[in-house]
Order: C-alpha cells, then sequence, then structure tokens
C-alpha cells in the first residue's frame, strides 16, 4: 500500500474537502491487531474506533442512504495499517449478507459496497495482490431469517437474535462447483461496517467453516469503545 507520503495532502483519495490536519484527528485504533476475535474467527481487524465523525458517517450510509459514502469509508479501511494482515492467493471476500427484506429497505448492502470499492482500492493505490487475486463473493452467504437490528439489543441478546440466521449462499460458485465443493479449504475474509460484540461475525464465521472454510478472518471499518453503550453503536 502506498505510504502516507505518497498521497497529495497527507490524506487517501476519496477525501478531498477534508484538509490533513482534520483528517490526522479521524479515530483511527491504534493497535489494530490487538482486537481479540469472537469465537468462530481466526482474526479480526477494525480501522477506526466508532467515534465522531466516523460513526456519523457510518449511520448516514446505512440509515440515510448515503451509499456515496462507501468509497470514501472503504478509503480509511485502505489507510490503516494492520500489523499481521496478509491477502492469501484466492481468498474469498465475504460481505456479511443482510435479509432481502432488510436490502429492499434501504435499497442496497453497505458491506457488499465496503467490500468492493476496499478489493478495488487495494491494487489502485499500490497493494501488490497475490495470484490467483481475492475476488469479492457476496453469493457465499445468506442471511434466511429476518432479525432485528443487533443495534436495537444488548450483548445476550445479540447472539440470540443472530444465532442460526446464516446459511450458504444458494446460488452455485463458478464452473458446476457447488459452494460447499469451493468452500473446502477456502481463507474467506468477512467485511462488515461495525463490530460490536462481534455475535454477527461469528454466525457467518461458523456457517463458513461448517462448510470445509479453513480460515475466517474479519475486517471491519470501526468498534465502539469499551466505555460505550451498545445502543450507541450501529
Amino acid at each position: 500500500m502506498e505510504p502516507l507520503s505518497a498521497w497529495r495532502g497527507g490524506r487517501p483519495p476519496g477525501f478531498p474537502h477534508l484538509c490533513a490536519e482534520c483528517f490526522g484527528t479521524l479515530p483511527f485504533l491504534e493497535h489494530p491487531a490487538a482486537i481479540e476475535p469472537p469465537p468462530g474467527l481466526d482474526a479480526l481487524w477494525a480501522a477506526c474506533r466508532y467515534a465522531p465523525p466516523v460513526s456519523h458517517w457510518i449511520r448516514q450510509f446505512k440509515y440515510g442512504g448515503k451509499d456515496s459514502l462507501a468509497p470514501l469509508l472503504a478509503s480509511l479501511m485502505l489507510w490503516k495499517e494492520l500489523p499481521g494482515f496478509e491477502l492469501f492467493p484466492g481468498m474469498l471476500v465475504a460481505p456479511v449478507p443482510l435479509h432481502p427484506r432488510r436490502v429492499r429497505q434501504r435499497g442496497f448492502n453497505q458491506s457488499h459496497l465496503l467490500a468492493r470499492h476496499w478489493l478495488r482500492g487495494l491494487s489502485r493505490h499500490g497493494r501488490l495482490l497475490p495470484e490467483p487475486r481475492p475476488v469479492v463473493r457476496s453469493n457465499l452467504l445468506t442471511r434466511r431469517r429476518f432479525t432485528r437490528p443487533q443495534v436495537e439489543l444488548d450483548a445476550p441478546n445479540r447472539a440470540v437474535n443472530v444465532a442460526g440466521a446464516f446459511s450458504l449462499g444458494g446460488r452455485k460458485a463458478r464452473g458446476s462447483r457447488s459452494l460447499a465443493e469451493s468452500l473446502a479449504g477456502a481463507v474467506i475474509l468477512l467485511v462488515d461496517d461495525v463490530a460490536t460484540t462481534g455475535a454477527t461475525l461469528s454466525g457467518c464465521a461458523q456457517a463458513l467453516k461448517e462448510a470445509g472454510a479453513v480460515r475466517v478472518e474479519a475486517l471491519v471499518l470501526a468498534r465502539p469503545g469499551l466505555d460505550l453503550p451498545l445502543g450507541e453503536a450501529a
């Protein structure tokens, strides 16, 4: 990835209206590799703390219909160095799925937009991708049960809310192989906007590992601090 000095004005592409001094005050996590992954995940990275102004941008993105914010938020995920993070050859990048009803309400899946812009930005801004290149696969998982928004629930109820909510997608993988066959031995990176308790990511990881994935990691834009009430995290 290009170093800070390679970006004009000391900020990544996608933030043309934010000066370098203001960009330097954004709530990037100091130690993104030190996050304890929830059960089922082999690693979890987050670029930022869920704090202003990033938290405001995320809420506008998810609930305000501002899908135009996707490239900007993905730029934040590109900007932060993730010690220990590795792109594996043929890695499958899986956005956390939304229930079709939620997609109709929102108009898009925010995790899919983040994953697509993040992966596209990696090669565009100087990151050498392994061969075969990682690909975004939005059909790996499906949300088979409509659930309450996690933001409305406390920690124990978040886990109950998404228990058994995820399964393999119904469509076939490329060629004639089934999704289950394509996942045997796979390394998968889940992408989401916010990880709070990690219950959603755990549910996704469990479904993928039961299907044969050998390693499941997760990358999120933001994670709330320990002092933030759950109801305040998107």
